[in-house]
């Protein structure tokens, strides 16, 4: 391979097993593994994964290098050490966030994942310095494309139609676009700095089958994001890259963008599958209706910052408090957006990682994590300056990677929130960061240590935070065994208990709260259901049938105080829900109250008046006799077409004994 600041090589030739290892762990989310339909309110299996790799890691630099830990903290006092101490300041602000966060544990979730992301950098960037980083990471991207990218692929292959596989793409394979976004770049610079024919072809082929990947995975973002990705990586090497690689560029970009038109257009109009650009153009799918909520979880984000602008809610709290900042919202705003979107679905994030930040963490946090970003860009463009050769390819390919990750995660519910993501992003910005330190007139990289320390106490510090922070993810994963465990048990009281003990393993599991109401209720134990289904809800599950349940829950339990109180904290979050409007106003027409039952009911049909009507057929009289009503009455609609869905199943007419 020709040369450049740092070499691509490894210490032999054949396969990186290890790089294989950790690109199977990067994108073990994607095979199958026994879990409850409703998961813990945060993910902790890619956190678990990566915690138990960062710790083997060590562990075994270590033994091999007792001053491992001094070299891997000797950062200087350059823009390095400014970023690691700004970025270290964010994580120990998302740590005391947990102080006046409603769940103090989804804050260090977020602090944990930060501290993991800190350290994957300064270990990447040791090994590279160490001579080994960059083969090693490359090889680890390599295989990660060519996994994701053929296993996309062969989902549309084995699939009989489009149509049926489209949902089980987007959940599988879109949280990984961004992933790929941030790591092709710099896997396409390595194909051009190879040598060998071979390895050239089969880089390119691994490059090219990770981009078709990000196309297949339907994610949007992620493609817009890569697209100004690779034009940026691009123009830039051919702009100020050593003139050596301008025509391997011109080739390379040139492929690129014969493959990207080739399937956007073979799609568009060779093929009954849409294209990427049709997703965008809002052609194809439901991308209208998925554009417009996320334009509204980004208004009651907004709100949420504006409710909390210093200290925000805390961090990773954002679905906790997202049903307290819409009711704020729609104090205002009752009429935008005039219907209820979103009002069926738990939201866990806000679609766009620095207003999230925002929100969970204010002004504060948006700071600081900002910060570390300007000191990145200052010291790109004084290592532009300062630099005594031209800027190598791979320092351009892995700050476009970075580019495109920092674009996507203005339009992604991901981001930094997929450990993987994180994990990539830091070893691109790992590479980048040795990188510009050999672009610089001082071109001393040394790991030595900058300072006495002691080996042991780093390593019992290091050591102690990895194995509690892989106790409390795998505690996530005991949590979800016992719903497992109690899904199947027959007997309600021990489910219960499976139930309780799940949330004690895991605090921020208040799902296992709804499992357990879901019990209650089928028992006829409503008082009971109704404490639970309270609990569920206050912890991020008010949604419109939850509401409606707890609703029902206290009215069984001859407690309609609470259910009017249940009705009315709905209708302040979801004032243009049909169904919650049609819902209170029988309920005022139960409790005799018939001229507020009648204001609520017009309130209802001003909203949607086939839906009112359908609701109010289908809670009054049943979903047969809603049906046929619908059908001679063009201004009811039949129970199919009534939302939320998950409502409508549940309270169609139940089965007779003889019939189930």
């Amino acid at each position: 391979m020709p040369d450049s600041p740092t070499k691509i090589r490894g210490r032999h030739s054949g396969i990186d097993w290890q790089a294989i290892v950790v690109a199977v762990m990067l994108v073990a989310m994607l095979f199958p593994l026994p879990q409850p339909n409703v998961q813990s309110n945060q993910p902790w299996r890619m956190e678990l994964l990566t915690t138990l790799m960062l710790l083997t890691a060590m562990t075994i630099g270590y033994l091999r290098d007792r001053a491992i830990f001094q070299k891997i903290f000797a950062i200087g006092s350059g823009p390095l050490f400014w970023i690691v101490g700004i970025l270290a300041a964010f994580t120990a602000w998302g740590l005391l966030s947990s102080v006046w966060a409603m769940s103090p544990y989804s804050a260090w979730h977020h602090t944990a994942i930060w501290a993991n992301y800190l350290l994957a950098f300064l270990y990447i960037r040791y090994l590279m310095i160490k001579g080994r980083g960059v083969t090693f990471i490359t090889a680890t991207f390599f295989w990660t494309a060519l996994i994701l990218g053929s296993l996309c692929l062969l989902e549309y292959l084995t699939s009989p139609e489009f149509a049926a596989v489209e949902g089980n793409v987007r959940l599988r394979f879109s949280k990984y676009a961004e992933l790929l976004i941030t790591a092709l770049p710099v896997l396409w610079v390595v194909s051009m700095y190879a040598r060998r024919k071979a390895v050239r072809a089969a880089v390119t082929v691994a490059s090219v089958i990770g981009w078709l990947g990000v196309m297949l995975s339907l994610s949007r973002g992620a493609f817009i994001a890569g697209v100004f990705g690779f034009a940026v990586m691009f123009g830039a090497i051919i702009l100020i890259g050593p003139p050596a690689f301008r025509k391997r560029t011109v080739i390379a970009a040139a492929i690129w963008v014969v493959m990207t038109v080739s399937v956007q257009f073979g799609f568009s109009f060779l093929s009954p599958i849409p294209s990427t650009a049709d997703y965008i153009s809002g052609s194809a799918g439901q991308g209208r209706e998925s554009s417009l909520a996320r334009v509204f979880i980004w208004k009651v984000g907004g709100q949420m910052a504006r409710d909390h602008m210093f200290l925000g809610v805390g961090a990773d709290n954002f679905g906790i408090a997202f049903n307290q900042s819409r009711a704020s919202y729609r104090v205002n705003r009752p009429d935008d957006p005039p219907d209820e979107r979103v009002a069926d679905k738990t939201i866990e994030r806000s679609h766009n990682e620095y207003l999230q930040i925002l929100a969970e963490l204010g002004i504060i946090g948006l700071l600081i994590f900002a910060a570390a970003f300007v000191v990145i860009g200052i010291w790109v463009v004084s290592a532009y300056r300062q630099r005594s050769v031209p800027f190598s390819p791979l320092l351009l390919g892995s700050l476009s990677g970075m580019a495109a990750f920092i674009v996507s995660s203005g339009i992604s519910s991901f981001s930094f929130r997929l450990a993987q993501n994180g994990m990539v992003f830091f070893a691109v910005f790992a590479i980048a960061a040795v990188e510009l330190g050999k672009t610089s007139r001082n071109r001393n990289v040394s790991v030595r240590p900058a300072g006495a320390g002691r080996s042991v106490l780093l390593f019992g510090i290091i050591s102690a935070y990895l194995l509690f922070a892989a106790s409390t993810f795998a505690l996530k994963g005991l949590a979800e065994y016992y719903v497992l465990a109690a899904n199947r048990e027959t007997d309600t009281e021990k489910a219960i208990s499976l139930y309780r003990k799940a949330y004690r393993s895991d605090p921020d599991y208040s799902a296992t709260y709804l499992f357990s109401s879901a019990r209650r209720y089928a028992d006829k134990d409503m008082a009971a259901a109704a404490a639970d289904i309270r609990f569920a809800v206050d912890r991020g599950f008010g949604v419109v049938l939850t509401y409606c349940v707890l609703a029902d829950s206290y009215q069984r339990a001859n407690d309609p105080v609470s259910a009017e109180r249940a009705l009315t904290e709905a209708l302040s979050i979801f004032p243009r829900s049909p169904l919650l409007r049609v819902k209170y106003a029988i309920f005022l027409a139960d409790a005799g109250r018939i001229n507020e039952s009648t204001v609520q009911f017009a309130v209802a049909r001003n909203i949607d008046i086939k839906q009112a009507n359908g609701w109010e057929y289908l809670l009054k009289k049943g979903s047969v006799a809603a049906f046929l009503a619908a059908r001679n009455d063009p201004s009811i609609a039949l129970p199919a077409e009534l939302v939320p869905d998950a409502a409508v199943r549940h309270y169609v007419d139940e089965l007779p004994d003889s019939a189930k």
